[in-house]
């Protein structure tokens, strides 16, 4: 049996997300080419990149860098599926955009390349939430940040709940996120 460190475990928990958002926007770029996609070949890419990831940890006792496996943190995969027509802001069943996903794993780059083709960084979710209300209840203050200072983010928006993106921070204790949506500097360290 294979031991996983809290290091460990928290890679494979990114390389799981990575390789689902992967598949999120391969399926929203194939349903906008007029592609036939059954839920069967989605399930089958799903279970093959993670059997791809299993295998590389196996192998190599931990999980890669990433750097290697295709994944919706590679914008330049990104840039390629929106310059051949993908729609950053189609959304799925559930109200899903891919800048939700990319916000809600903390990928800056894809999610920069995402805005400069023009996907809307307003976009709710079912439940109402921005792609800001997910990057701030995961924690991940550079990509906060840059939705802060660098994009049209409605930050007074309220979800659902009425939650806004502040308080979805402070329900889930992320304090460098808390810390930068009450203006202070900020935090030294990146939560990312």
């Amino acid at each position: 049996m294979l031991s996983v460190n809290p290091a460990q475990l928290f890679r494979i928990h990114r390389t799981v997300t990575a390789i689902s958002a992967d598949l999120h926007f391969f399926f929203f770029f194939s349903i906008s080419q007029g592609f036939q996609t059954s839920p069967k070949e989605i399930e089958g890419a799903f279970c093959s990149g993670l059997t791809l990831a299993v295998r590389l940890m196996a192998d190599r006792a931990e999980l890669p860098d990433g750097r290697g496996v295709m994944k919706l943190g590679n914008p330049e995969i990104a840039r390629r599926l929106l310059m051949s027509g993908a729609n950053p802001n189609l959304k799925d069943s559930t109200g899903f955009a891919v800048i939700h996903d990319v916000a809600r794993a903390g990928f800056l780059d894809t999610l920069q390349t995402l805005l400069e083709f023009h996907a809307d960084v307003n976009i709710e979710d079912a439940e109402g939430n921005l792609p800001l209300h997910l990057a701030a209840q995961e924690g991940h203050v550079r990509v906060v940040e840059f939705l802060l200072r660098r994009t049209p983010s409605r930050v007074a928006h309220q979800n659902r709940r009425g939650d806004t993106a502040l308080d979805v921070a402070r329900l889930y204790r992320r304090s460098a996120v808390v810390q930068l949506m009450e203006g202070g500097p900020p935090p030294a360290a990146d939560a990312d």
